[in-house]
């Protein structure tokens, strides 16, 4: 009776019908029913209906039914895989595309009503801040960029942590999202993922953690933009040191240490790096007295916590081209420092798995190995002997299986032992080590279970 009284209303001229957002429709209204309208609709000459819709944003069971049923009440579907010339720039205008035409063209399924939002928010922005300034250092261009990428990451990307999902080594992968996945280092990943090195000035990315907040929360903190402006516009790292008088120079040499204590905001570890290798070189050439020692750089840096920068590869990497002789030093000695903490950290976590039975963490496994193969390669000799005494000492961070057990116990046991007989790869003594050890506990113990259990697991893994 309904579709007929509506059908009676349209009769008579020709008309378009366009039915937009099919994905955003209220619940009540099933896709069955919005798909028998449209073929309902469509059974006279005059009607013509034009749906319009995200399908990828369908559910999976509606995506089923849709096609399902779209071949009976659909003529001809179009998709469209680009946007209509110029869409972006009308918009938001040449000046804001531009600027963030770099993070969009690595989601060019973005869409304009994301866009939309990204126009807005830099509205209102500044609006609430119409007396702010822009400068060379302080850029209009960042700052957009910064807004395109916190809205990509909220709208588009859900929150959802898309480019971990890319990284191919599965350790590299687990340990990232732990970090990034709280809500207190979202504004990290934006940085380090979606933002990347495509800013002007680095020390812009002090602004993300409180757009990231004022977009989400609509709590506005226009004290605390301000305050990183102040901190923008003190940075000299722009500055080119071959360009420098002698005086400027042993000025930032001087003072290379205390910068970020004055800034106190965000300065990526690598571009820190590469500003202590510009300099050092520099003197290294010159008559300069550079100041620094290596060790007391490495302390400093491991000191300071606006040093935020979260990364897959180690400190000897983060420099591909090194100039100096000191940055070297630098790098060895990072690089060295940074596995002797990692060292202690896995030796920590094992050791919690073990004794607070938090057994389903087993992507400690693959750190394990990859810690060893590491001090192996470097010959980090006493750190790797270190790791070998931490092994035997800590009883080889085995939940011994005595009496019932669940199967994640057993896993870890599998896993763990597997572990063990891949880093006697390396050294062979391990796996007489581990048995010795595991010998000892089966002829003390008078649970038979638990000697069956061991006995099956030595066999295994340790005995070849």
């Amino acid at each position: 009776m309904y579709l007929k009284k509506i059908q009676k209303n349209l009769e008579g001229n020709k008309r378009i019908i366009i039915f937009d957002d099919l994905e955003r429709r209220t619940e009540s209204l099933d896709i069955k029913e919005v798909l028998g309208l449209v073929d309902y609709l469509t059974s006279g000459k005059s009607i013509r209906v034009i749906l319009v819709s995200s399908i990828d944003n369908l559910p999976e069971n509606e995506k089923d039914i849709f096609n399902a049923y779209s071949e009976k009440s659909i003529d001809r579907i179009y998709e469209i895989t680009s946007y209509s010339n110029g869409a972006p720039e009308n918009i938001l205008g040449n000046e804001i595309w531009n600027s963030i035409k770099p993070i969009y063209h690595e989601n060019s399924k973005t869409n304009l009503r994301t866009m939309e939002k990204v126009k807005y928010f830099i509205d209102e922005i500044e609006t609430k801040n119409s007396d702010i300034e822009y400068s060379h250092k302080f850029n209009k261009q960042d700052l957009y960029l910064i807004c395109g990428a916190v809205i990509l990451f909220v709208v588009e990307h859900k929150k959802e942590l898309v480019k971990i999902d890319k990284i191919e080594k599965e350790s590299m992968r687990k340990s990232a999202k732990r970090h990034y996945e709280k809500p207190e280092n979202r504004f990290e990943y934006i940085n380090s993922y979606i933002i990347g090195n495509k800013l002007n000035n680095d020390m812009m990315k002090n602004l993300t953690s409180i757009l990231l907040s004022w977009f989400m929360t609509g709590e506005i903190r226009e004290e605390k933009l301000v305050k990183v402006k102040k901190q923008v516009e003190a940075n000299n790292f722009e500055k080119i040191p071959l360009f420098m008088s002698e005086k400027e120079l042993m000025k930032e040499i001087t003072d290379i240490t205390s910068y970020t204590d004055r800034g106190e905001g965000y300065i990526s570890l690598h571009s820190f790096l590469k500003r202590l290798d510009e300099l050092a070189y520099i003197a290294e050439q010159t008559k300069l007295d550079f100041k620094h020692d290596a060790c007391d750089i490495v302390d400093w840096i491991f000191n300071k916590t606006n040093f935020i920068d979260y990364y897959e590869v180690l400190p000897h990497n983060i420099l591909l081209v090194k100039q100096s002789k000191f940055i070297v030093n630098v790098l060895d000695n990072l690089n060295y420092q940074y596995l002797k903490k990692y060292n202690q950290k896995i030796t920590e976590k094992l050791i919690m798995n073990r004794d607070k039975g938090l057994l389903n963490r087993i992507d400690v496994f693959e750190n394990l190995k990859d810690l060893h193969r590491l001090l192996i390669y470097y010959e980090y000799k006493d750190e790797e002997q270190k790791f070998l005494s931490n092994l035997k000492n800590n009883e080889w961070y085995f939940p011994l299986p005595y009496g019932e057990i669940k199967e994640e116990h057993w896993t870890y046991c599998h896993l763990l032992l597997s572990a063990i007989n891949q880093l006697s790869d390396k050294r062979r003594d391990i796996k007489k080590d581990a048995v010795d050890f595991f010998e000892e506990k089966i002829e003390k113990s008078k649970d038979e279970i638990f000697k069956y259990r061991m006995r099956s697991l030595i066999n295994q893994y340790l005995i070849s």
